[in-house]
């Protein structure tokens, strides 16, 4: 599929609301595309699930993150509003309550993410 096929799906996608919790995966294994357009693309969609489905898409959380430090600035927006619409239904990751989510705890996640034990 041509990277304009592929869009124009993702355009179809965005409209069928119904499939998009069972589709979340599909979308995060975009992310791994050449194009910046389609990666650009699912990360838009990611956040618009992320907001209608918060604890669906929490898998696709580090994934997301993982755009923060790209050197492409779309990607970088792209995955701040992403993780910003999951975060303002209450999502914070490994939170098993809902949280209250303002703007500085979002940022503080971005700045400081949690450290990970790797030993």
């Amino acid at each position: 599929m041509t990277d304009s096929e592929l869009y124009k799906s993702l355009s179809v996608l965005t409209k069928n609301k119904s499939v998009w919790e069972e589709q979340i995966p599909y979308v995060e294994s975009l992310l791994s595309a050449d194009s910046v357009k389609i990666k650009s693309k699912a990360l838009w969609m990611l956040g618009e699930m992320g907001l209608a489905f918060p604890s669906s898409i929490k898998n696709s959380v580090d994934a997301i993150a993982s755009f923060l430090d790209s050197t492409e600035p779309l990607l970088r927006e792209r995955a701040i509003n992403a993780l910003g619409k999951t975060f303002q239904n209450g999502f914070l990751q490994g939170s098993e309550q809902p949280q209250p989510v303002t703007a500085e705890s979002i940022l503080a996640e971005i700045i400081n993410p949690p450290t990970k034990d790797y030993k």
